[in-house]
């Protein structure tokens, strides 16, 4: 690990603040109001914010995208939001490798790449979050020959808590492993250095067959595919609560929307219109997808007050179909009921800085934090 002692103290203002906004996730399962915000544009600002607060003892959060259901945000000190410090830093060719800053969206990198001749390796479904933020949280991809995103990192930039510039990298042993799924201990990550590789194009192919067809060739599917996705309708509607095309004239129970995605030579001519059935494009508009991250935030909310539900699954493959099994007939069955009634949700509790503390009982609570310290964006 190292220390960018060039940036160590330098004299740089403070980036205009906003003080008490409410901060929510997507999922809105998780809210707080920071006393300050600030929206840096250089590592020097985000250096000169987290000195700032270990001279006031305030505590320091970052944000991504918001995409995490996780109390990893929430805070009723300083929230670091990075969206004005965005975009691709220096570029290794040879070696297909970019440092990518922690506000660029998963959604604004696939083109970034591709203007220099690069792709990333592994993409999950969604792309509204940062790339940097779904790395350090572990988001998974797709593929069982990948990693999840963060298996793409080789190194960070960050800011550590003295408020100095650091850079972890290859050379330093262990600490890149710890720094690939930091959930935000090690400091404020201001670069990621992506492993990519030379830009490509890929294929789509969307089936809806029965379950138990589909079942039968699970395991031969996802050898045979570099990424395989399988979603189960337990009901006629299912595909709805995603607002999914689907066939019209066929009921959907007992289906299963299976899109499979595999290399690809270039296309004769790339219209740029996308066909949600089959299709083939550049590496980071053909990607395993079940529907626009916005629609599902709306569709999920409905859903919820309906007592309906979405269940993940991710069995270990040589496993084959049967720890889908289980999932599936919740999904078909009434939600379990206690002495006639349904069973209520557990009941969040609140916690300093108005966030909803979703931790089990007997958890360590949120540190209190001072009074707002007067202040303007030059001090």
């Amino acid at each position: 690990m190292s220390t960018d002692s060039a940036h160590r103290r330098t004299a740089v203002p403070l980036p205009a603040v906003r003080e008490r906004v409410p901060w929510t996730n997507w999922s809105q399962s998780q809210t707080c109001t920071p006393l300050y915000t600030f929206a840096p544009s250089t590592a020097e600002e985000v250096a000169r914010v987290v000195r700032f607060a270990i001279a006031q003892d305030i505590p320091v959060r970052t944000k991504g995208g918001g995409y995490s259901f996780s109390p990893l945000v929430h805070t009723g000190g300083i929230l670091l939001d990075m969206v004005n410090y965005s975009g691709l830093g220096d570029i290794d060719s040879a070696n297909h490798r970019a440092w990518v800053k922690a506000g660029t969206g998963v959604n604004e990198l696939g083109d970034l790449l591709w203007a220099k001749g690069l792709a990333i390796t592994v993409q999950g479904a969604f792309d509204l979050q940062t790339f940097v933020g779904a790395a350090a949280t572990g988001t998974h991809g797709s593929g069982s020959d990948f990693g999840c995103l963060s298996s793409c990192a080789r190194g960070v930039h960050l800011v550590d808590g003295h408020g100095d510039i650091v850079e972890i990298g290859e050379q330093h042993l262990a600490e890149p492993a710890a720094a690939q799924v930091s959930l935000g201990m090690l400091g404020s990550i201001l670069e990621v250095l992506l492993q990519a590789e030379p830009r490509y194009f890929l294929s789509k192919e969307v089936s809806f067959p029965d379950w138990p067809d589909a079942s039968a060739t699970l395991e031969q599917d996802v050898a045979a595919n570099r990424h395989y996705a399988n979603m189960c309708f337990p009901h006629h509607g299912s595909p709805g609560l995603y607002r999914m095309p689907v066939p019209q004239a066929r009921d959907m129970a007992g289906t299963c929307w299976i899109e499979a995605c595999n290399r690809a030579p270039a296309p004769e001519v790339d219209t740029g219109v996308r066909s949600w059935e089959s299709d083939v494009g550049r590496r980071s508009l053909i990607r395993p997808r079940v529907g626009g991250p916005r629609t599902v935030r709306n569709r999920c909310y409905e859903s919820r007050r309906a007592r309906h539900g979405l269940l993940g699954v991710f069995p270990p493959v040589p496993r084959g179909p049967g720890p889908v099994r289980r999932p599936r007939a919740l999904g078909r069955d009434p939600l379990p009921h206690a002495g006639g009634r349904r069973a209520p949700l557990p009941a969040a509790r609140r916690v300093p800085g108005g966030a909803r503390d979703l931790r089990p009982q007997g958890a360590v609570p949120q540190r209190r934090h001072p009074a707002p310290v007067r202040m303007t964006s030059q001090s």
